[in-house]
């Protein structure tokens, strides 16, 4: 496997995960393009995107190396109006995908685990159910409303830049952020927001639990004093099963009974 060979796969294994990928997407090309240098004025992203769409097998979206190599870098240095060895110097110039991914904050509460409480004391929550309930990740309604509890927003930090930032942190493809994202990129994103240090963040965060403003049913007598029943209430409330009714010799009866049917005492 020759240099520019490496170095195509490792675009194509970038956030592959461990099984990899052998192939090259749209979207890995662009990023190849980019952190290769190779856009310019006389090849744009627009023209890289153009050039995939060119070169790779109908009715595919991927490409392969030799695709890559005796396609698309030609065509690149046609474009940009170099040789195609030089071309290649470039790209070997690059030592692989770049990743732009926010560097959290030290925050004392989650990188000192001395401070740890709790079930973060303990190793921290499960995402097996072992008879307990309650979440260990937070949805975007959530994250709203612990922005909202926490007496967050104000002009420089509002509910919209919070949704904003929840869409900017959670994984791709996901719906949740577990405590890691929260506490090592959502907080520290927030407190830049706001102009104050992270760890003043989270001492203003001590102690906060989330409210509630569910409506208090009112007492009522009838309802809350058994005392006060009367009927058949009294005696338990009634029954959908009737005992002495459901059998045919029960309805074809014609001795006297009551309006349910329940044959009265002779």
């Amino acid at each position: 496997m020759d240099q520019l060979q490496e170095l195509f796969q490792s675009f194509c294994n970038f956030g592959a995960g461990q099984r990899g990928a052998y192939q090259m997407t749209n979207a890995m090309f662009a990023k190849f393009c980019k952190d290769s240098r190779v856009l310019d004025r006389k090849f744009t992203a627009t023209d890289a995107d153009l050039l995939f769409s060119k070169i790779k097998p109908k009715g595919g979206r991927t490409i392969s190396f030799d695709c890559f190599r005796y396609q698309g870098v030609p065509e690149i240095a046609l474009k940009k109006g170099i040789k195609t060895d030089e071309l290649v110097e470039r790209m070997l110039s690059n030592h692989g995908p770049t990743s732009s991914g926010t560097v959290g904050d030290n925050v004392r509460f989650h990188d000192d685990k001395s401070q740890y409480t709790g079930v973060h004391k303990n190793g921290g929550p499960t995402n097996v159910d072992l008879g307990q309930h309650g979440k260990s990740e937070m949805d975007n309604s959530r994250f709203a409303k612990f922005c909202k509890d926490a007496k967050l927003y104000d002009r420089t930090f509002t509910a919209i830049d919070a949704d904003l930032l929840f869409s900017k942190v959670k994984p791709k493809g996901q719906r949740v952020i577990g405590f890691e994202v929260w506490v090592s990129v959502a907080l520290p994103e927030i407190a830049r927001r706001k102009n104050m240090q992270t760890a003043d963040l989270v001492k203003k965060l001590e102690g906060l639990s989330p409210s509630t403003n569910a409506t208090e049913a009112d007492n009522v007598r009838f309802h809350d004093d058994k005392s006060q029943y009367t009927g058949v209430y009294k005696a338990g409330g009634p029954t959908n099963v009737d005992l002495g009714t459901s059998d045919l010799r029960y309805i074809t009866n014609r001795a006297p009974a009551d309006v349910r049917g329940v044959q009265q005492a002779s």
